[in-house]
Parts: C-alpha cells; structure tokens; sequence
C-alpha cells in the first residue's frame, strides 16, 4: 500500500516518501485499519533490512523514487538509526526512530544507546562548545532540575534563576561563565539531533551522558577515551560501524581512530 521496500536480485531498496506516508498515517490516528498496515510495513521493511544486513550486502535509501540519483547506503541497523537520530526534529522520523528501537528490542537486536564518532567524522560537528553556547542557548534550559543537579554536580553551584548563577567561587555570575563541561551537557541534552564535541567535558561529565542515553538518542564527537562508569558498557562506533562492549575497546577506537 506504501511501497516502501522494494527487493530485487537480492537488493534490497527502501523509499523514505514511503515510510513517511506510512509514519504520516500512524500519528494522525484516523482510520484504525490504515495505521494497522503502515505499522505492519514498516516492521516489514526493518525484517527486510535485517536479512538483508545479515547477509552482508548493505541497503539503499531513495529519497524519491522519481530521483535515484539522491540516495544513502547503509551497512548495519545501526547506521540508520544514527541517521534517524539526526533528523529526529521531524515528527515522522522520531516515530521510525521510536519503533526501530521498539522492533530491536523484542528481537533482542543489538542497539546501543550511546553513540560515538572518533576525531572528525562530521564536518557539521560543533567543536567550539563553549562560543556556540553562549550564542544559542535558551534561558528556559536552566529551569530544568536535571540541569540544575547537573550544575550543581560539575560546577558546585547553584541555579538562582535563568540569568544568574550562584558559585562559591566567583559569586554571582552569568550563565556565561559555566564551565565547558557543564555547557556541552545542556547542548548535547536540549539538541541531541546535532552533534556536539564531548571532550570539552571532563570525565565526571560521563555519568551524565550515559544518564541522558536512557532517555534520549544522540550522537557525540570524541578525541580521547572518555571513561564511562560502571562495569558494564556499550556504545556504537560510527568510525568503524561496529559495537563495543568494554572500556578496554574504547582504548583500542581512540587509539585506531585518534591516534592514527
């Protein structure tokens, strides 16, 4: 009803016009039988890019079938959501974002939460965390308690409103003067469809970005093996398109990718 896959000599094609129709129809909710099918065909099209990744070959997004010179390939699931997850301001993307998770989750297919891409992967990555926050943030950020613990946790000061701070070393002072730990953490946190440069944060700012990948879904750019806490640990590296389980090969990607 949607065409949104379409598979031949054993290529396996997606349409994104198609899944957005699908996903269109499944948030306006009006007709139960229509939301019924475009949820069935776009479980189909992630069993078909499964199989189809299982296989070793790599799957083909069109923009429109009108158009097949504007295309992406992608090598694993986890490619795609990583490219969901920058396009997730979309109502309609964060719905495929929100049931490609869902669909890995019952079939128990690896999906890490924590996203990494080592050195310059992105040219549209944020380097300057630091200038870009103090030219962008929103004064409603530091009314949120999360970021209040956060400043509070990293800096040993006090939110007094969304204009001023309260340290115990420089007394009253601007937002502007948070550290750059503290500012990485509100951006990666209030815009996690952008990709922001997390080693301006020091490693007690690692607890909070595991904390936000529970809840959220970003990707951040590293130079240096940022240690994350607890014993166990798994992230998605964009570099090499594959999935580490320890700290021990995070120092291995930060050597190959860093270091090289």
């Amino acid at each position: 009803m949607f065409n949104i896959v379409k598979k031949d000599n054993g290529i396996c094609t997606i349409y994104r016009s198609g899944y957005i129709d699908a996903a269109r129809c499944i948030l306006k909710g009006n007709d139960h039988d229509i939301t019924v099918v475009a949820e069935a065909e776009i479980k189909a099209m992630f069993s078909d890019m499964m199989d189809t990744f299982v296989e070793g070959a790599s799957v083909r997004m069109l923009f429109l079938k009108t158009r097949v010179s504007d295309y992406i390939d992608f090598k694993s699931i986890c490619q795609f959501k990583v490219w969901l997850v920058g396009n997730q301001k979309s109502d309609t993307d964060m719905l495929i974002l929100k049931m490609l998770k869902d669909y890995c989750k019952k079939r128990k297919i690896s999906l890490p939460n924590i996203s990494i891409a080592f050195g310059d992967v992105y040219e549209s990555a944020i380097f300057n965390t630091d200038m870009y926050f103090n030219n962008t943030y929103d004064k409603k950020w530091l009314n949120d308690d999360l970021i209040k613990r956060i400043v509070k946790d990293i800096d040993k000061s006090d939110v007094i409103n969304s204009e001023a701070i309260k340290s115990p070393v420089f007394g009253i002072m601007p937002v502007e003067k948070l550290s750059g730990g503290v500012k990485t953490l509100m951006l990666i946190y209030n815009n996690p469809e952008m990709i922001f440069n997390a080693s301006t944060c020091g490693d007690n700012c690692a607890k909070w970005i595991k904390k936000f990948s529970e809840e959220k879904d970003f990707v951040i750019n590293l130079y240096h093996a940022m240690k994350f806490p607890g014993a166990k640990f798994e992230a998605y590296i964009v570099n090499g398109d594959e999935i580490i389980t320890s700290m021990e090969e995070l120092y291995i990607c930060v050597d190959k990718y860093c270091r090289s």
